[in-house]
């Protein structure tokens, strides 16, 4: 009976471990899923799986709940604590994230706050914003420390703004090495209170380069910086060693560094050389830069939409497209960040379809053709 007792201990134990994400046991073969933002909210405090290894599994929208989320690693005047594990995004999107700095918290700041021997992949980061007064921030990744990888993300829409040292991708790059592969910001950098010296960096990839060693390689930077003295496009400021092949960034938006290049054009192909518009990059028909391929959950550039008188409707909540007056295919719905909602197929006339979306103001693309609706 007794060793009954313990076996059922051992199999709650078990199960309670797995629960708390949507699945998965944060090893390389059986990764914890993030799958809902419930999810990405347990992990902000979950410390103990920070050596972890976890996978996305769909495209998250934050601001479908209430949350507070924190940095993945940061130190608060007690001690480092690391991320050191394995973050795969799986080509997916966290949308409307706002990123809340701990009590006490002095240093590191971003989705990643402090990353040490840490791999981050394929995720994508819609409408980034947080605001505080710390050092070393970036969007991605706040300090990185040992041999640190991230490839196949970006970071588009938002503003983040801290004191000094921020970077798009990296803020602070302490020591080791950290590889930053094809990946691209379309964000604002703003510094709030200017430090002295190396504390002025600000880059739209890297802000400052320390200690180690940085090697870049196909990034682009379509966003704004301020307020920071020194103002890189791609990188802000080195002291220590910094490659870079194959970097551009939009025309204004900072100064050049070694082997980056301002770019006018940012819809052709041609301006990109290097980049691999076969299998990883794309000019994305929504936008006018080149943006990762496999990313559905990558905004609509609501700006650049022709709302048109299309027989596209919505009552109450479903959804009535007349096909007499628009080809037959996909009908894509997005909010008004432009981060993808829905979508589906139609065909024949008077098509209809119950929108399993919440209530608000959305946008319909049929085609060519966009169109606002109003969901009760």
């Amino acid at each position: 009976m007794k060793k009954n007792y313990f076996l059922i201990i051992a199999i709650v134990c078990v199960m309670g471990a797995k629960a708390q994400y949507s699945g998965g046991a944060g090893t390389s073969g059986d990764p914890y899923q993030i799958s809902t933002a419930a999810d990405l909210v347990t992990l902000s405090t979950d410390e103990a799986n920070y050596d972890k290894e976890f996978i996305v599994t769909a495209d998250i929208d934050m601001s479908s709940i209430s949350y507070t989320f924190y940095s993945l690693g940061y130190y608060a005047g007690a001690g480092d604590v690391f991320f050191t594990g394995v973050f795969d995004g799986n080509n997916k999107t966290i949308s409307n994230l706002t990123i809340t700095p701990r009590v006490n918290q002095t240093y590191q700041m971003g989705f990643f706050g402090l990353a040490k021997d840490a791999t981050v992949m394929d995720l994508g980061l819609v409408n980034l914003n947080y605001t505080s007064t710390i050092n070393r921030a970036g969007g991605l990744i706040g300090s990185s420390e040992g041999t640190v990888s991230v490839s196949n993300c970006f970071i588009d829409g938002g503003n983040i703004s801290a004191a000094g040292g921020m970077g798009g991708i990296v803020g602070w790059v302490k020591n080791g090495t950290v590889t930053i592969a094809n990946c691209y910001t379309n964000l604002g950098v703003i510094i709030n209170a200017v430090g002295t010296d190396k504390y002025k960096g600000t880059g739209g990839i890297i802000g400052v380069v320390e200690g180690g060693t940085a090697n870049v390689t196909n990034v682009a930077v379509y966003g704004s910086k301020a307020d920071g003295d020194t103002q890189g496009a791609v990188i802000g400021f080195v002291i220590a060693t910094v490659n870079v092949t194959n970097a551009y960034y939009k025309q204004g938006s900072g100064a050049a560094y070694a082997n980056t290049t301002e770019i006018t054009d940012l819809s052709a192909q041609s301006s990109y050389t290097g980049f691999d518009f076969t299998s990883t990059w794309e000019i994305d028909a929504n936008r006018s830069y080149a943006t990762l391929q496999g990313f559905a959950g990558l905004p609509l550039a609501i700006s650049d939409v022709n709302i048109s008188n299309s027989k596209v409707i919505c009552i109450g909540k479903t959804l009535y497209i007349d096909t007499e007056e628009v080809e037959q295919g996909i009908y894509t719905i997005y909010n008004l960040s432009g981060v993808l909602v829905a979508q589906g197929e139609f065909a024949g006339s008077d098509f209809t379809e119950t929108l399993n979306i919440q209530k608000g103001i959305y946008i319909v693309k049929v085609g060519a053709l966009a169109t606002k609706i109003k969901v009760d």
